[in-house]
């Protein structure tokens, strides 16, 4: 920030419309053509306070940024190369602020992904969990109070903990008790309790709590949006198989597959990133090592609208365990949100190519009627909201595709067109609510989840399961009961 105001401030202090000419003798701003001396040279050799501190805060970056480069193993460039005399390579805009910046980070980052690659210990949860990371994961750190951003205090202690990869603590009572599923016991992270079958519908309330949260955003952005979408398939299922008695017993088996979301853009969606699917091959057996480079992304452009195109979307919510977040293993460090949205196609197409199978008669590798059919209603949009409340590459598109609609709906009601700078707040105020909405719902789940924990719940779940069952039978017995009246066989005789 002191570069940046310093390059801003002192090179319009002098000159003809200069504030104050006087400081032309210090600054040396204003120079001759083909002149020799250095931007800052005068400045810096004045003895003047701003110089030496100028100097003092420019050789602290760029002391950092060589102990990063030493450290990685590379030469160092960029804006951070420049000597102080140079500082902004003539920049009078602030600019050099931002590039400082940009490098700096970027420096840290790599520094610290080389640091848990070589890490001794790559089962630790920072060394796999880190790497998940992404905006989603961090905006709700900057959410302000407001009641779409709200969490209570045992809510925020479970996502800080999670997010700084610290023990749960509403675990710590708990720790090396069984879960009562497949013999597993609490871990101080909460992971198997997240993982666990236990009674009730928290896995359940967690996705709905998500589903929701991403039907508002829509009605929001004035985007065409139905949620369990039934009856796609319904149509081409044989009917004599949805009768009672019939093949198809539940009413989602009658239904082929329900897709959460449909939904309907009238921008387009932006494309996935190149290695959204990951290339062919084994990774390179030095951490060192570095494959081909990926082609360069294009720019992001403004979304132009036009007709609406309609997607199906099937969101999934998934926890930290072994098998969605392997340990120690080589793709430990891969996206794996992206990973499971990977699976969900042919999940789809795993549940109707059975009935392909079995009522038309369709041979194992053929596409049959209802593959067609959900081959014909285009992209398939797998949402995916992580443990870290990391979201997958569609998700992020829908996203981003929600803040450009929400931009075309207030340019119609304005009548003016909106700046990139306000599409820009209006993409991170929908991160930062879904950020909010995913960490507290996930850490909202934990909460629940302990409290159902032991063989007490068991038997709750089960009184509660026999409950319900003679509800029922109570309910089926009345309707008997009113068809028989109807129908005159529950009259007294002579009346």
């Amino acid at each position: 920030a002191f570069i940046g105001s310093v390059e801003m401030s002192l090179p319009f202090f002098g000159g003809e419309e200069g504030v104050c000419r006087v400081l032309e003798q210090v600054t040396g701003i204003i120079q001759e053509e083909n002149s020799d001396t250095r931007w800052w040279t005068t400045l810096l050799n004045s003895g003047c306070r701003t110089g030496i501190e100028f100097r003092e805060c420019w050789e602290l970056l760029q002391g950092e940024a060589r102990d990063c480069c030493d450290y990685l193993g590379v030469a160092l460039e960029g804006e951070l190369a420049f000597p102080v005399e140079a500082v902004g390579d003539d920049k009078v805009d602030g600019s050099t602020r931002a590039l400082v910046t940009q490098q700096r980070e970027s420096l840290r980052a790599k520094v610290l992904n080389k640091a848990l690659t070589l890490h001794p210990d790559q089962t630790a949860r920072p060394v796999w969990a880190f790497p998940q990371f992404d905006k989603m994961s961090c905006a709700w750190l900057l959410a302000t109070p407001s009641p779409d951003t709200f969490m209570s205090a045992p809510v925020f202690r479970e996502a800080m903990a999670t997010h700084l990869m610290l023990p749960s603590p509403c675990c710590q009572n708990l720790v090396g008790k069984p879960t009562g599923y497949r013999n597993t016991m609490v871990d101080v992270f909460g992971d198997n309790v997240m993982c666990a079958t236990l009674p009730f519908d928290t896995w359940r309330s967690r996705h709905n709590d998500v589903q929701r949260g991403l039907v508002a955003r829509a009605n929001d952005a004035r985007v065409e949006v139905e949620a369990e979408v039934f009856g796609l398939f319904r149509d081409i299922i044989p009917a004599a198989v949805l009768v009672e008695g019939g093949g198809l017993h539940t009413v989602r088996q009658r239904s082929g597959c329900i897709p959460d979301l449909r939904l309907g853009f009238q921008v387009s969606l932006r494309d996935r990133r190149p290695d959204y699917i990951p290339r062919r091959g084994r990774p390179p057996g030095n951490p060192g090592d570095q494959a081909d480079p990926l082609p360069a992304p294009r720019p992001a452009q403004r979304l132009a609208q036009g007709p609406t195109t309609r997607y199906l979307a099937e969101l999934k919510c998934i926890n930290a365990g072994p098998s969605r977040y392997p340990r120690g293993e080589a793709n430990s460090r891969d996206k794996q949100v992206d990973r499971r949205a990977r699976a969900l196609p042919a999940e789809y197409k795993g549940k109707l190519a059975p009935i392909d199978q079995q009522y038309y008669q369709t041979a194992p590798g053929v596409t049959g009627p209802l593959v067609q059919r959900l081959e014909s209603l285009g992209e398939l949009l797998c949402f995916v909201v992580g443990a870290f409340s990391e979201v997958s590459e569609d998700l992020e598109r829908v996203i981003r595709a929600m803040a450009e609609s929400r931009v075309l709906y207030l340019s119609r009601e304005s009548g003016r067109t909106l700046s990139d700078n306000q599409a820009g707040l209006i993409l991170s105020q929908h991160r930062r609510r879904l950020s909010c909405l995913f960490t507290r719902s996930a850490a909202s789940c934990l909460l629940s989840r302990v409290g159902h924990l032991g063989e007490g719940a068991k038997e709750c779940a089960a009184r509660r399961r026999v409950a319900m069952a003679e509800e029922e039978r109570t309910r089926k017995e009345a309707e008997a009961f009113y068809a028989a009246h109807v129908r005159g066989r529950g009259r007294w005789a002579g009346l």
